[in-house]
């Protein structure tokens, strides 16, 4: 226990030393102190050589502290970059957040934010480009830069605002030029301008009739150009023209087979003398759409589907190609539903 002070009665008063003054109380305060260290050191020396001196727990706020200041640099340049990329100096923001990746290549959400950073400079580039071509009346190129414009962007809701007016403009312009170039003989390039049209609006039955018109005036025009080149008539080509008429002949003979052989549910047979029929001639619109109604009928769809598809192309204009081609927008619902 502490030690208690002496109790000083007059029995003991004789036993008490007399007052040394002030200079013996510093001297016994010193002794007490040295006394004091001396019995700490001899109680650690007096351990054992096994004993482990207990472990210091570190205080949390010291370690928070330090994770904290560990983490400054990646968060300093991180936060400086959300800061410029909210103000939309997104050369700051790149260079910020490629800073802060240097620092700590795995700071949570740099490598992500650095990558949206490059993706706004780009949006915000073609956005600014494509105005400039709307200012300047280049259609053409102010849609190609708007539909390159992700909906993820900021910009997103700016550029719905002026999408529908590039793109009316976009259509018109290319269905004016289609038109021209359709007038000056120049059916390529006018087919060009149509399909550009159908590209963005598929449904557009304009550019639709008008795509059908010059493809019809194209082929006609590349028959003329066949026919210009007569050549001097001579024994072969004389010779030549009996075996053109027997062709026609047996063509004949071949799709009345073909039709009769269709008409008594024979479809297989019907499919192979069809497919006589296109060795003569290729393009025969009957052997191709009977070739087509054949492989339906016998439950092939997707042969039936091949021959329509056929059909559509080579005779667009024939009276039965509306109905192929809704048959072959079935076959396409059919084909995603399975």
């Amino acid at each position: 226990g502490e030690l208690s002070p002496p109790l000083q009665t007059a029995a003991m008063e004789p036993m008490l030393p007399k007052p040394a003054g002030r200079k013996n109380t510093v001297l016994f305060v010193v002794v007490v102190a040295v006394v004091g260290i001396a019995g700490a050191l001899a109680a650690y020396l007096g351990q054992s050589p096994d004993a482990k001196p207990e472990p210091v727990t570190p205080d949390v706020s010291t370690v928070a502290k330090a994770g904290k200041t560990a983490d400054r640099p990646a968060a300093k340049f991180f936060h400086e970059g959300m800061e410029k990329l909210k103000h939309q100096d997104y050369d700051g923001a790149i260079a910020a957040f490629s800073v802060s990746l240097d620092k700590d290549p795995k700071y949570p959400g740099a490598q992500n934010m650095l990558n949206k950073a490059k993706s706004e400079k780009e949006f915000s580039d073609l956005l600014a480009r494509s105005k400039t071509a709307i200012e300047k009346r280049d259609w053409d190129k102010a849609w190609g830069l708007i539909a390159q414009i992700g909906p993820e962007s900021r910009f997103a809701s700016e550029v719905e605002t002026i999408k529908p007016e590039v793109r009316r403009r976009y259509v018109s312009f290319h269905l004016n030029k289609a038109k021209k170039l359709e007038e000056s003989r120049l059916f390529d390039k006018a087919l060009k301008h149509a399909d550009s049209v159908l590209f963005v609006d598929e449904k557009n039955i304009i550019a639709a009739e008008l795509k059908k018109s010059i493809l019809q005036r194209l082929r006609e025009a590349k028959k003329r150009s066949s026919n210009t080149v007569v050549a001097r008539p001579t024994k072969d080509s004389q010779v030549k023209k009996e075996p053109v008429r027997r062709k026609k002949k047996d063509l004949a003979k071949i799709m009345d087979a073909a039709k009769a052989l269709y008409q008594k549910d024979q479809f297989r047979d019907a499919v192979a003398t069809f497919k006589k029929a296109l060795q003569i001639d290729a393009k025969n619109c009957e052997a191709l759409v009977g070739i087509g109604i054949s492989f339906a009928r016998m439950g092939k769809k997707d042969m039936a589907a091949v021959y329509y598809q056929k059909f559509v192309t080579v005779c667009p204009r024939d009276t039965r190609a509306p109905q192929a081609r809704n048959a072959l927008k079935q076959f396409k619902a059919y084909q995603e539903n399975q």
